[in-house]
């Protein structure tokens, strides 16, 4: 009778496990060649092997404790195996969930990161749109000063000339009417060039520097237009820090910023109903802060952007030269200060002037 599982299923495959064997009980052994297929461990194949002839052949019931303890023990290392899987398992969880945690915060710092950069690129952009600004301003200041160097001697001698010879001709008391007239109305225009041409040379670029300051430039300077300001009904406040430091500039070329500044904002209530002047000084670390106020008709968005251009005015013929806010703009930047126009939302215009700090360093 045949006992041997490749004799009873006439298996020729002598690489199986089970070929050749004494102990004729291949169910016990594992990665056998069963039906062209290799077999698992025992306890994994048992369910095939119940309906096997083999084992239905050679399965003697006084054998089943030795089956139960080669199953027991392959039970036992399948059980220790999938736990170890399952350990696994659970660690990589453990790390997937660090990972979505990670990733979650690594997108949040990388989102942060962008916003920052972008930030940063505004930033930089309008700095950089700053300085072409200031290197354009500077161009025309350089343009001009050359400007008014050349024409100083051909304007003023010849137009002082001229001057005198109206003047002389003036005081003949015999001068017809309309002569006289004719001549009066040339030398209010020769007295307009010669004020242009003063204006245009008073920024020669020289500069009488000295610690100045800024608080007792403005007491005189209110005081010598009190009565002025008291005609024109404007309500003049002055806040003024007591603490405020030195700056080191040419107190007379401040002066003459200021005096404009008073102006223009004196000029620009003319017409308005309520007519206040504030001027406020502040200082931080390193810059004072002059700040003036008024309460006039404002500027216009079409004018804001040509206001510091040289001979362009909105007065009316004759009230302007258009110089002086571009003059009073260049001496701020030659003290590396700044000079800027605001609106102000309740109406009327801000001037905000800022100077560096003196430190006593020359």
């Amino acid at each position: 009778m045949k006992t041997n599982c490749w004799e009873i299923l006439e298996c020729g495959k002598k690489e199986c496990p089970a070929y050749g064997k004494a102990d004729n009980k291949c169910w016990l052994i594992g990665g056998t060649y069963c039906n062209d297929e290799i077999s698992g461990k025992c306890v994994e194949k048992m369910a095939a092997c119940l309906d096997c002839s083999v084992f239905k052949t050679n399965y003697d019931p006084a054998d089943c404790l030795k089956t139960l303890e080669v199953m027991s023990g392959q039970f036992k290392s399948v059980t220790k195996q999938l736990l170890a899987e399952q350990n696994d398992m659970k660690t990589a969880q453990t790390k997937l969930s660090e990972f979505k945690t990670t990733s979650v915060y690594l997108l949040k710092e990388l989102d942060k990161k962008n916003r920052e950069v972008s930030e940063t690129i505004k930033t930089r952009t309008a700095e950089l749109k700053e300085a072409e600004s200031r290197l354009s301003q500077a161009a025309k200041v350089a343009a001009l000063s050359r400007f008014s160097a050349g024409i100083a001697h051909e304007i003023n001698n010849p137009l002082g000339a001229v001057i005198n010879y109206i003047r002389t001709t003036l005081a003949d008391p015999e001068l017809k009417p309309d002569a006289r007239n004719y001549l009066e109305q040339s030398l209010k225009g020769l007295f307009r060039i010669d004020n242009v041409v003063k204006q245009i040379l008073s920024y020669s670029g020289r500069q009488n520097l000295e610690p100045v300051d800024i608080n007792k430039l403005i007491l005189e300077l209110s005081e010598f237009n009190k009565f002025r300001l008291k005609e024109k009904s404007i309500q003049l406040s002055l806040k003024l820090s007591a603490s405020l430091p030195r700056t080191y500039a040419d107190p007379s070329q401040l002066n003459q910023v200021f005096t404009n500044v008073i102006k223009n904002s004196t000029d620009a209530m003319e017409k308005t109903e309520r007519k206040d002047l504030s001027i406020t000084t502040s200082a931080e670390t390193e810059s004072i802060s002059i700040i003036f106020k008024d309460s006039g008709k404002g500027i216009s968005a079409e004018h804001r952007d040509k206001i510091f251009t040289p001979f362009f005015t909105t007065k009316e013929v004759g009230e302007g030269t258009g110089l002086g806010l571009f003059i009073s703009y260049n001496i701020i930047q030659v003290l590396r200060g700044t000079l800027e126009i605001q609106g102000i939302p309740e109406g009327g215009t801000a001037v905000v002037i800022t100077l560096p700090v003196f430190k006593g360093e020359l």
